[in-house]
């Protein structure tokens, strides 16, 4: 192939971000003809022909392919400048209306330089070594349409998440596999983006001197520390994390006592955005050592994506006191559907682990899994499924039985409550009521019991959904 382009603006730059992959995810940089197209992506580092935008080049393609779904020089010849520091302020186009669910519109926009504003429908996700990516809805685009992908240092510049209002300027749409990708790799082009105010949404006591704060947004770790945490009647030592999750370091709580934590208004998050004056405190009860035999503490039964990552896992606790047999003992799992009750369609026998000592876990994974137990685990194998070995719900339940007669030892019911029916008859699938909470599609989180091993026979209590799964070791 000789294609010969000229004239072309070189209208934007894709560094090699830390991380990334220079196969899968290399250096290149955008030409575009006119602010309405065409446009391409030369797959050809910057600093080879030290080329910068508004340049103006010329040169010879020899070889041209559609890489994971975009168009793309890979070779040329001949290259040339004659023109630099060329004005790019009408490039943008405003493709606010536009609707990039349909592959042809996606066609004719890739590589062009966008503007449009819009708001994020789900969490930042990883995308990619070094990179991350929410979908976001425009006035044309909805769903899975379109997706805003940056690396992970805007990232943690930007502080994107559910609900941010992102001004996109100047950047040009990636394609992945039929995804349209709005992808810039600095801050410069996202000007003017805003995110809902932090608050605290949630605390809870991790042990008897330490307690979990949940925040909505990536916070500024240089504000949070013991003097902007307070909790009257324990002392705040130290407070240590990232993102939306950290942990109070504390005085002895009295256990099951009532505590409140409460946020200084001078604490930030990562964008420099105080905290909300009605979301800087929430309320938690002294840790109480968990007793009992075995519990089925963590689960994660929504992976990210569509299932196929296997990092699936059923954890099960023993926080009594004396060694507990896993001889006639099985898992089981039920599918409710969405009616009230529902029949088994997975059993996994957990004698092979012998038993549990006192504080011990066992977790239960797919053949193939990808979910990385701690160290000295006892694990259970399953056989892995497409789509996931776990059903995702609504009101599905996990049992916890004695092989030999069928009597429930524990079980929960998530995203609602069910009954499990089994040749021993219709019993509860669930203690009290099922879990309410559901595990989303797009963050990597887990369904735990907080404080860990807490087990008060109440599923709607005892369980929460958690940003940091731990499989064979204490909730977080």
């Amino acid at each position: 192939m000789n294609l010969q382009v000229s004239g072309a603006l070189v209208t934007h730059l894709k560094p090699l971000v830390a991380d990334a992959s220079p196969t899968t995810d290399p250096a290149g940089f955008f030409v575009q003809a006119t602010p309405t197209g065409p446009a391409i992506f030369l797959q050809v580092d910057p600093a080879t022909y030290g080329v910068a935008r508004g340049d103006v080049v010329h040169f010879t393609a020899t070889q041209v392919a559609r890489v994971n779904g975009l168009v793309t020089v890979l070779a040329l010849s001949a290259f040339t400048r004659t023109a630099s520091a060329v004005d790019l302020t009408t490039f943008p186009q405003s493709v606010g209306s536009v609707d990039f669910s349909v592959s042809t519109t996606q066609e004719s926009y890739e590589s062009e330089l966008l503007s449009f504003s819009g708001t994020l429908s789900s969490d930042m996700v990883a995308a990619g070594f070094g990179y991350q990516a929410a979908t976001i809805n425009t006035t044309g685009s909805t769903g899975t349409a379109l997706r805003l992908r940056i690396p992970n240092a805007v990232q943690s510049v930007e502080g994107f998440s559910n609900g941010c209002t992102v001004a996109f300027n100047g950047g040009p749409l990636w394609r992945y596999q039929g995804q349209a990708q709005a992808s810039v790799w600095s801050s410069a082009n996202l000007t003017g983006s805003s995110c809902p105010s932090p608050s605290l949404m949630m605390a809870g006591a991790l042990s008897a001197n330490s307690v979990r704060l949940t925040f909505n947004r990536p916070m500024n770790g240089a504000g949070l520390n013991s003097g902007s945490v307070s909790i009257p009647g324990l002392t705040v030592s130290s407070v240590s994390g990232s993102g939306t999750s950290w942990v109070a370091s504390t005085s002895s709580q009295t256990p099951g006592a009532n505590y409140t934590a409460t946020i200084s208004a001078s604490v930030t998050d990562v964008r420099g955005s105080v905290m909300s004056s009605s979301g800087r405190s929430a309320a938690f009860t002294g840790f109480t050592q968990p007793v009992g035999g075995l519990v089925i503490n963590e689960i994660n039964y929504d992976s990210v994506g569509d299932d196929s990552s296997a990092d699936e896992f059923i954890e099960i606790f023993n926080g009594s006191g004396v060694t507990q047999s896993l001889a006639d003992r099985s898992v089981v799992l039920v599918n409710g559907s969405t009616s009230t009750s529902g029949a088994s369609y997975r059993t996994i026998d957990l004698s092979s682990a012998g038993s549990l000592s006192p504080g011990e876990y066992l977790v239960i994974v797919g053949s193939t899994t990808t979910a990385v137990v701690a160290s000295g685990a006892k694990i259970v194998q399953t056989a892995a499924q497409a789509g996931g070995w776990i059903q995702n719900g609504p009101s599905d339940a996990v049992v916890l039985v004695a092989t030999s007669t069928l009597q429930v030892l524990d079980a929960v019911s998530y995203e609602g409550s069910t009954n499990w029916v089994s040749t021993a008859g219709t019993v509860n699938a669930y203690e009290t009521a099922g879990s309410t909470a559901a595990e989303s599609n797009s963050v990597a989180d887990s369904l735990s019991r907080l404080p860990n091993g807490i087990d008060s026979d109440d599923n709607t209590t005892d369980f929460v959904l958690t940003t940091s799964p731990t499989p064979g070791a204490a909730n977080q």
